[in-house]
């Protein structure tokens, strides 16, 4: 399932089986908060990070300084941290309500729990609605690798991801890839050296990550390497391997064909869905493109145009602006929800 969140209409869009396009949430945001209605009624105001788990969709609307939950089942949305300010302390045990945060980027583990990043530091929202800290001092930096994630600095964390199988959580910070395990004990796992090399370790790799997904399954880390133009993947303590593009060498590759070699244009947003298939979205491209388990280069969505999405239109012929950087979220089922100006935008793949 894929959600695109999109800044002009402020609304949520869902691609419906039949392979349409219709509203899931959001008029425009002039009646905020819009709490307990129907999302595809609702507003947002400017969402730049979602998270899907289950029948639970997150979305970060970071200007209106909310997090909001969609019930996927029903359609309604609720408002689950955030008391429309900025900036203010958040302290330990605090209703998450009433604590000031300027999230963009949130995601859920497998028992409630939500964790968001405010400034320099990731927060854990527990099923109670009461907030802790999770990761870092409120002090920017990169420190702290085998201690704890609570007394570790971190720089600007983005990609929040968690994964079923360890129980990890992931985030990008700066220049790393680090990970804070079940026992709350922050690494390194990747960045932070100067080889652009297939076969190098992780550790040892130049690269940026526009974006990280995790395959639950394997623990492996995929990576949207955008200011290379390339897709990257790599286990935990394992050694980097080349999915699709060329280093330095943007480009347009037709789909159907094999994605290792081909040609990409800063791919942004990366999603995985548990069953060997890879979704990411091409900035430079304005695609959303699919790697499926044979290593075939698909496109799931855009028309390589600029423009607003519509309801109705089949995926492949709708105009996308990737203005919220191409973020995007996949479930285990492969839909994939991408951020679109004011909307999120749910479109579904072709198995």
């Amino acid at each position: 399932m894929l959600l695109i969140s999109a800044l002009g209409t402020n609304q949520i869009l869902a691609l419906t089986p039949d392979g349409e396009l219709t509203a899931v949430v959001g008029p425009p945001p002039s009646s905020l908060p819009g709490e307990g209605g129907q999302a595809n009624r609702s507003p947002i105001y400017n969402p730049f990070g979602c998270a899907v788990s289950g029948d639970t969709l997150l979305v970060a609307d970071g200007n209106a300084r909310f997090i909001r939950k969609v019930d996927l089942r029903t359609g309604i949305v609720t408002r689950l941290a955030g008391n429309g300010v900025g900036g203010g302390e958040i302290t330990e045990g605090m209703p998450a309500l009433e604590a000031s945060i300027a999230s963009n980027h949130v995601t859920m583990d497998d028992v409630g729990n939500v964790y968001f990043q405010s400034g320099p530091q990731i927060f854990k929202m527990n099923p109670e609605g009461r907030v802790s800290a999770f990761a870092g001092t409120g002090v920017a930096g990169n420190t702290g690798d085998n201690g704890p994630a609570t007394q570790a600095r971190i720089m600007a964390p983005t990609n929040l991801v968690y994964s079923s199988s360890s129980g990890a959580l992931y985030f990008s910070s700066a220049s790393r890839i680090r990970r804070v395990d079940r026992d709350g004990i922050i690494t390194t796992v990747g960045m932070g050296g100067t080889s652009t090399a297939e076969g190098v370790p992780a550790t040892q790799a130049l690269f940026t990550a526009s974006g990280v997904a995790i395959d639950p399954t394997t623990e492996t880390i995929y990576v949207a390497d955008g200011p290379r133009h390339r897709i990257l993947k790599f286990p935990v303590g394992g050694n980097i391997a080349f999915l699709a593009g060329v280093l330095n060498s943007p480009g347009f590759t037709p789909e159907g064909a094999l994605a290792r070699g081909a040609k990409i244009r800063q791919p942004a947003g990366i999603g995985v869905d548990g069953r060997g298939n890879i979704f990411f979205s091409e900035i430079g491209n304005l695609l959303v493109r699919w790697i499926d388990s044979n290593g075939i280069l698909r496109t799931v969505a855009g028309t390589g145009q600029g423009g607003l999405i519509t309801e109705g239109v089949v995926p492949t012929q709708c105009d996308l602006s990737m203005s919220r950087n191409g973020f995007m979220s996949v479930d285990s089922h492969g839909n994939i929800y991408f951020l679109e100006q004011f909307q999120v935008i749910r479109f579904r793949p072709y198995y």
